[in-house]
């Protein structure tokens, strides 16, 4: 009885380990991602109303902050676009690099919406459904 105790406590204890090792695995790969400037940045989508109809002229304003050389790792800059929904309510705007996005969106009629996004890839599609 002692023996298969023991057994099972050195299985629970194994698994534990896998356990812990894999949560330890996705934090340093959340922070790695977090942390690094990504360069040659797309952020492209649609906008829509609550239809699901595309909205024209749509202010989209879209701040790209990156970290750059910094010895701290924070920001150290950002670069503002802005642009305007077309007929069929698509937006595409390009940055050198960046981490981390803070995109506004004004339309008439609609609330402004903010999002905020950070940067894991050199494409990111939002389609986005405004209020």
């Amino acid at each position: 009885m002692i023996v298969l105790n023991l057994i099972d406590y050195i299985i629970f204890l194994i698994s534990m380990k896998a356990t812990v090792f894999l949560i330890l695995v996705i934090n340093a790969m959340t922070f790695i991602g977090c942390t690094t400037d990504i360069n040659n940045i797309t952020v492209e989508g649609k906008v829509f109303d609550q239809e699901l109809q595309p909205i024209s002229n749509v202010v989209v304003e879209v701040e790209c902050w990156y970290y750059g050389n910094s010895p701290d790792q924070s920001y150290v800059g950002s670069q503002i676009k802005q642009i305007e929904t077309d007929k069929n309510g698509c937006y595409k705007l390009s940055f050198v690099k960046g981490a981390f996005l803070e995109i506004t969106l004004k339309a008439k009629g609609y609330k402004d919406q903010f999002i905020v996004e950070y940067v894991n890839s050199s494409t990111l599609e939002l389609d986005i459904k405004l209020n």
